[in-house]
Protein backbone atom coordinates (compact mmCIF):
# COMPACT_ATOMS: atom_id res chain seq x y z
CA UNK A 1 0.00 0.00 0.00
CA UNK A 2 1.33 3.45 -0.97
CA UNK A 3 1.60 5.73 2.09
CA UNK A 4 3.80 8.57 3.31
CA UNK A 5 4.84 6.52 6.34
CA UNK A 6 5.92 3.54 4.20
CA UNK A 7 7.71 5.88 1.79
CA UNK A 8 9.86 7.49 4.49
CA UNK A 9 10.51 4.20 6.29
CA UNK A 10 11.79 2.71 3.02
CA UNK A 11 14.05 5.73 2.52
CA UNK A 12 15.32 5.61 6.11
CA UNK A 13 16.14 1.92 5.96
CA UNK A 14 18.22 2.19 2.78
CA UNK A 15 21.65 3.80 3.22
CA UNK A 16 21.84 5.36 -0.25
CA UNK A 17 18.32 6.77 -0.09
CA UNK A 18 18.85 8.07 3.46
CA UNK A 19 22.13 9.64 2.36
CA UNK A 20 20.39 11.50 -0.48
CA UNK A 21 17.52 12.73 1.71
CA UNK A 22 19.78 14.01 4.50
CA UNK A 23 22.20 15.61 2.05
CA UNK A 24 19.41 17.41 0.22
CA UNK A 25 17.82 18.64 3.46
CA UNK A 26 21.14 19.79 4.92
CA UNK A 27 22.19 21.56 1.72
CA UNK A 28 19.15 23.82 1.67
CA UNK A 29 19.62 24.83 5.28
CA UNK A 30 23.35 25.45 4.90
CA UNK A 31 22.68 27.64 1.86
CA UNK A 32 20.11 29.65 3.81
CA UNK A 33 22.50 29.96 6.75
CA UNK A 34 25.35 31.35 4.67
CA UNK A 35 23.06 33.70 2.78
CA UNK A 36 21.53 35.04 5.99
CA UNK A 37 24.97 35.84 7.38
CA UNK A 38 25.78 37.97 4.35
CA UNK A 39 22.39 39.68 4.31
CA UNK A 40 22.65 40.55 8.02
CA UNK A 41 25.89 42.39 7.25
CA UNK A 42 24.08 44.58 4.69
CA UNK A 43 20.97 45.45 6.72
CA UNK A 44 20.96 48.87 8.40
CA UNK A 45 18.43 48.04 11.15
CA UNK A 46 20.48 46.47 14.00
CA UNK A 47 17.55 44.56 15.51
CA UNK A 48 16.55 43.04 12.17
CA UNK A 49 20.20 42.24 11.42
CA UNK A 50 20.45 40.45 14.76
CA UNK A 51 17.39 38.33 14.02
CA UNK A 52 18.61 37.50 10.51
CA UNK A 53 21.93 36.42 12.02
CA UNK A 54 20.11 34.22 14.55
CA UNK A 55 18.06 32.73 11.75
CA UNK A 56 21.21 31.92 9.80
CA UNK A 57 22.93 30.42 12.85
CA UNK A 58 19.98 28.13 13.50
CA UNK A 59 19.81 27.05 9.85
CA UNK A 60 23.51 26.14 9.99
CA UNK A 61 22.84 24.18 13.17
CA UNK A 62 20.00 22.31 11.43
CA UNK A 63 22.35 21.43 8.58
CA UNK A 64 24.81 20.03 11.13
CA UNK A 65 22.03 17.89 12.64
CA UNK A 66 21.50 16.13 9.31
CA UNK A 67 25.23 15.69 8.77
CA UNK A 68 25.40 14.13 12.25
CA UNK A 69 22.67 11.68 11.24
CA UNK A 70 24.74 10.75 8.21
CA UNK A 71 27.89 10.21 10.26
CA UNK A 72 25.90 8.05 12.67
CA UNK A 73 25.30 5.67 9.77
CA UNK A 74 28.91 5.90 8.56
CA UNK A 75 27.87 7.94 5.51
CA UNK A 76 29.24 11.02 3.79
CA UNK A 77 27.18 13.69 2.07
CA UNK A 78 26.09 12.71 -1.43
CA UNK A 79 26.79 14.65 -4.61
CA UNK A 80 23.69 16.62 -5.64
CA UNK A 81 22.71 17.22 -9.25
CA UNK A 82 21.44 20.64 -10.33
CA UNK A 83 17.86 19.36 -10.69
CA UNK A 84 17.81 18.63 -6.94
CA UNK A 85 19.14 22.05 -5.86
CA UNK A 86 16.00 23.74 -4.54
CA UNK A 87 17.69 26.96 -3.40
CA UNK A 88 19.65 27.42 -6.63
CA UNK A 89 16.51 26.99 -8.69
CA UNK A 90 14.71 29.59 -6.58
CA UNK A 91 17.54 32.03 -7.21
CA UNK A 92 17.40 31.32 -10.95
CA UNK A 93 13.76 32.41 -10.88
CA UNK A 94 14.77 35.67 -9.23
CA UNK A 95 13.51 34.88 -5.75
CA UNK A 96 15.19 36.29 -2.67
CA UNK A 97 18.39 38.25 -3.10
CA UNK A 98 20.93 37.57 -5.92
CA UNK A 99 24.12 36.00 -4.57
CA UNK A 100 26.34 38.07 -6.87
CA UNK A 101 25.09 41.21 -5.11
CA UNK A 102 25.75 39.68 -1.70
CA UNK A 103 29.45 39.68 -2.49
CA UNK A 104 29.45 43.49 -2.77
CA UNK A 105 30.31 44.87 0.68
CA UNK A 106 29.92 48.46 -0.55
CA UNK A 107 26.13 48.40 -0.68
CA UNK A 108 23.34 48.13 1.85
CA UNK A 109 19.94 46.60 1.20
CA UNK A 110 17.01 48.78 0.19
CA UNK A 111 13.49 48.21 1.47
CA UNK A 112 12.49 46.21 -1.61
CA UNK A 113 15.50 43.91 -1.16
CA UNK A 114 14.59 43.18 2.45
CA UNK A 115 10.96 42.47 1.52
CA UNK A 116 12.07 40.11 -1.28
CA UNK A 117 14.35 38.23 1.13
CA UNK A 118 11.71 37.98 3.86
CA UNK A 119 9.02 36.94 1.35
CA UNK A 120 11.12 34.04 0.17
CA UNK A 121 11.84 33.11 3.80
CA UNK A 122 8.14 33.16 4.64
CA UNK A 123 7.24 30.89 1.69
CA UNK A 124 10.15 28.45 1.99
CA UNK A 125 9.89 28.16 5.78
CA UNK A 126 6.24 27.15 5.43
CA UNK A 127 7.24 24.50 2.91
CA UNK A 128 10.14 23.27 4.99
CA UNK A 129 8.13 23.14 8.22
CA UNK A 130 5.34 21.14 6.57
CA UNK A 131 7.73 18.60 5.04
CA UNK A 132 9.66 18.16 8.29
CA UNK A 133 6.43 17.56 10.23
CA UNK A 134 5.55 14.89 7.67
CA UNK A 135 8.94 13.22 8.07
CA UNK A 136 8.77 13.51 11.86
CA UNK A 137 5.39 11.79 12.01
CA UNK A 138 6.35 9.08 9.51
CA UNK A 139 9.60 8.22 11.32
CA UNK A 140 8.20 8.08 14.84
CA UNK A 141 9.38 4.44 15.00
CA UNK A 142 13.01 5.49 14.45
CA UNK A 143 13.83 7.24 17.79
CA UNK A 144 17.21 8.78 16.93
CA UNK A 145 16.01 10.36 13.70
CA UNK A 146 12.67 11.31 15.26
CA UNK A 147 14.41 13.24 18.05
CA UNK A 148 16.54 15.13 15.56
CA UNK A 149 13.53 15.95 13.38
CA UNK A 150 11.57 17.15 16.41
CA UNK A 151 14.32 19.63 17.28
CA UNK A 152 14.63 20.92 13.72
CA UNK A 153 10.85 21.15 13.26
CA UNK A 154 10.58 23.40 16.32
CA UNK A 155 13.25 25.64 14.84
CA UNK A 156 11.44 25.84 11.50
CA UNK A 157 8.26 26.92 13.31
CA UNK A 158 10.23 29.77 14.93
CA UNK A 159 11.64 30.82 11.57
CA UNK A 160 8.19 30.89 10.00
CA UNK A 161 6.86 33.04 12.84
CA UNK A 162 9.83 35.41 12.53
CA UNK A 163 9.38 35.87 8.76
CA UNK A 164 5.68 36.61 9.13
CA UNK A 165 6.27 39.01 11.99
CA UNK A 166 8.94 40.97 10.12
CA UNK A 167 6.76 41.33 7.01
CA UNK A 168 3.81 42.49 9.12
CA UNK A 169 6.00 45.06 10.85
CA UNK A 170 7.17 46.42 7.50
CA UNK A 171 3.62 46.61 6.12
CA UNK A 172 2.03 48.06 9.26
CA UNK A 173 0.30 51.37 8.55
CA UNK A 174 1.92 51.91 5.14
CA UNK A 175 -0.19 51.22 2.05
CA UNK A 176 2.73 51.29 -0.36
CA UNK A 177 4.79 48.81 1.66
CA UNK A 178 1.73 46.66 2.30
CA UNK A 179 1.05 46.42 -1.45
CA UNK A 180 4.73 45.66 -2.08
CA UNK A 181 4.67 42.84 0.48
CA UNK A 182 1.53 41.33 -1.06
CA UNK A 183 2.97 41.45 -4.59
CA UNK A 184 6.29 39.99 -3.45
CA UNK A 185 4.62 37.13 -1.58
CA UNK A 186 2.35 36.27 -4.50
CA UNK A 187 5.20 36.28 -7.00
CA UNK A 188 7.37 34.21 -4.68
CA UNK A 189 4.69 31.61 -3.97
CA UNK A 190 3.76 31.11 -7.63
CA UNK A 191 7.40 30.59 -8.58
CA UNK A 192 8.15 28.38 -5.55
CA UNK A 193 5.35 25.90 -6.26
CA UNK A 194 6.85 25.26 -9.72
CA UNK A 195 10.34 24.79 -8.28
CA UNK A 196 8.97 22.48 -5.59
CA UNK A 197 7.17 20.39 -8.20
CA UNK A 198 10.27 20.07 -10.37
CA UNK A 199 12.59 19.19 -7.46
CA UNK A 200 10.05 16.71 -6.07
CA UNK A 201 9.77 14.95 -9.43
CA UNK A 202 13.56 14.76 -9.71
CA UNK A 203 13.84 13.48 -6.15
CA UNK A 204 11.20 10.80 -6.67
CA UNK A 205 12.94 9.69 -9.87
CA UNK A 206 16.25 9.27 -8.01
CA UNK A 207 14.61 7.51 -5.06
CA UNK A 208 12.72 5.19 -7.41
CA UNK A 209 15.97 4.13 -9.05
CA UNK A 210 17.70 3.60 -5.69
CA UNK A 211 14.85 1.66 -4.09
CA UNK A 212 13.77 -0.25 -7.19
CA UNK A 213 10.20 0.99 -7.25
CA UNK A 214 7.79 -0.61 -9.67
CA UNK A 215 6.50 1.26 -12.71
CA UNK A 216 3.09 1.52 -10.99
CA UNK A 217 4.50 3.06 -7.83
CA UNK A 218 6.57 5.56 -9.81
CA UNK A 219 3.53 6.61 -11.81
CA UNK A 220 1.37 6.97 -8.70
CA UNK A 221 3.97 9.17 -6.99
CA UNK A 222 4.49 11.27 -10.11
CA UNK A 223 0.72 11.69 -10.44
CA UNK A 224 0.37 12.75 -6.78
CA UNK A 225 3.14 15.36 -7.15
CA UNK A 226 1.54 16.81 -10.28
CA UNK A 227 -1.90 16.87 -8.66
CA UNK A 228 -0.49 18.63 -5.59
CA UNK A 229 1.01 21.27 -7.91
CA UNK A 230 -2.31 21.66 -9.74
CA UNK A 231 -4.08 22.21 -6.41
CA UNK A 232 -1.53 24.84 -5.42
CA UNK A 233 -1.65 26.53 -8.81
CA UNK A 234 -5.45 26.79 -8.58
CA UNK A 235 -5.36 28.61 -5.25
CA UNK A 236 -3.56 26.46 -2.71
CA UNK A 237 -0.53 28.77 -3.05
CA UNK A 238 -2.35 31.32 -0.90
CA UNK A 239 -1.53 29.36 2.25
CA UNK A 240 2.11 30.23 1.56
CA UNK A 241 1.38 33.96 1.54
CA UNK A 242 -0.97 34.55 4.48
CA UNK A 243 0.48 36.58 7.34
CA UNK A 244 -0.46 36.15 10.98
CA UNK A 245 1.13 37.98 13.88
CA UNK A 246 2.10 35.57 16.68
CA UNK A 247 0.48 36.17 20.09
CA UNK A 248 2.37 38.71 22.27
CA UNK A 249 4.19 36.08 24.32
CA UNK A 250 5.64 34.44 21.21
CA UNK A 251 6.79 37.50 19.29
CA UNK A 252 10.39 38.35 18.43
CA UNK A 253 11.17 34.64 18.68
CA UNK A 254 14.72 35.15 17.44
CA UNK A 255 15.37 37.83 20.04
CA UNK A 256 16.77 41.34 20.11
CA UNK A 257 20.44 42.30 20.40
CA UNK A 258 21.78 42.88 23.88
CA UNK A 259 22.54 46.49 22.98
CA UNK A 260 20.93 48.34 20.10
CA UNK A 261 23.61 50.96 19.74
CA UNK A 262 25.33 52.11 16.56
CA UNK A 263 26.29 49.19 14.36
CA UNK A 264 29.02 49.25 11.78
CA UNK A 265 29.08 47.11 8.69
CA UNK A 266 30.76 43.73 9.16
Amino acid sequence: MLSVRKLFLDIHDNDEAFQLLCTLTAAGRACCGGESERIAALVTDPELAHRITRHGDEENEHARVFHTLLRGRGLEAAQLCADLDYMAQLEERGLGFPHDRLRDDAQTLCEEDVIAYLSRSRVTEQRGAAELRLMQKALAERPEVHRALTSVTRGEARHLAYAQEELLRLADGDRRRSALVRRSLRRTALAEIRVHRDVSLAMMSRMGAILGWSWTRRRLLTFSIRMAYLFERCGGWRRLTSLRMPPPGRRTVLGRPAAAGPRGRR
